[in-house]
């Protein structure tokens, strides 16, 4: 669709990939000279789930709504991942299944080629536990993977460096202002590029969001 309309721009919301203290993280993360792995946490215990438990079908909650952990929730760990470490050369979900159908609860494994990310989702609890990246001798911590406020490197003397920066009033301000850049500037050759990238990361993580979902057997009726 998007190659028979170009003067057309698509964007997945997913506003912590353009939060400055994301970037912040990705920055240092090039400084590392070698990744161990990764946790990230994703886990809200959202009101639907009350529902749910009185036998209500809300959205989000339903195969019908196209709901579930991966769905609402876990979208933002796995692009935080492929973000920062590619495309995994494997991808496997151990999830547990609510009432309706959906995935509450799960946890979700990425294989690359030196190291394994492990990503924990749920709709059904909330979940403090920060997210973490390991290097060799040092480590970066994010408090929440979704809002990233508060952003610790710990170097090879174990000396703790603050990443922190910007933090919008309104966390939604740096998609606007990276997707106000590209559509504002439709001959500049570097922001289309930029915009490229979006465009493949997009399809990369939907192709392994697909995937895990399929690996649990869920289906919603939109799926071809």
């Amino acid at each position: 669709l998007l190659a028979d309309h170009p003067d057309v721009r698509f964007f997945e919301a997913v506003y912590p990939l353009h939060m400055p203290n994301f970037e912040n993280v990705a920055a240092t993360l090039a400084t590392m000279p070698a990744i161990q792995g990764a946790t990230f946490v994703a886990m809200r215990d959202l009101p639907g789930y009350d529902q749910v438990l009185a036998g209500q079908q809300p959205d989000g909650f339903t195969l019908a709504s196209a709901g579930g952990a991966l769905q609402i929730v876990g979208l933002y760990p796995l692009y935080a991942a492929l973000r920062l470490f590619g495309r995994p050369k494997k991808g496997s979900y151990f999830a547990t299944a609510i009432q309706t159908g959906v995935d509450g609860l799960g946890a979700i494994f990425l294989e690359y080629p030196k190291f394994d990310v492990t990503l924990h989702i749920g709709i059904t609890t909330d979940s403090f536990m920060p997210s973490e990246i390991y290097g060799l001798h040092e480590k970066i911590v994010i408090d929440n993977i979704t809002e990233l406020k508060l952003i610790n490197h710990y170097d090879v003397d174990k000396q703790n460096n603050l990443l922190n920066t910007i933090t919008y009033a309104n966390r939604l301000t740096g998609e606007a202002l990276a997707i106000g850049n590209v559509l504002e500037n439709l001959n500049d050759p570097e922001q289309q590029k930029q915009y490229a990238r979006w465009l493949q990361l997009a399809r990369d993580v939907h192709t392994t969001l697909f995937h895990l979902r399929s690996m649990v057997g869920i289906k919603f009726p939109t799926d071809r």
